[in-house]
């Protein structure tokens, strides 16, 4: 279990053994697609890997694709609200 912990700012997370290996790919890449079970927790890891990756070069650009305009919403407002809770929220999501 220890081996699945990340921290962001002094916030530590436990993840499954997918979501760390998910966490760690979204990091060291620059394009991906992935598919999985609702309950893998897809989400949840993208928001904390788009966090970490703002955290640390808060210029970049991201760009995050869903199927429909109520995921566009709902994906926007916890991400902003997320990036609130990190003091980055001088970040623009459009």
């Amino acid at each position: 279990e220890n081996d699945n912990l990340i921290e962001i700012d002094e916030k530590t997370f436990r993840l499954t053994d997918f979501q760390r290996i998910f966490y760690e790919y979204i990091l060291n890449r620059e394009k991906f697609s992935i598919s999985a079970p609702t309950s893998a927790g897809k989400s949840f890891i993208f928001k904390r890997a788009i966090l970490s990756k703002f955290k640390n070069n808060p210029n970049q650009n991201i760009v995050f694709i869903v199927p429909t305009r109520a995921l566009i919403i709902e994906f926007s407002k916890s991400m902003r609200k997320l990036l609130k809770e990190y003091n980055l929220s001088d970040i623009e999501i459009r």
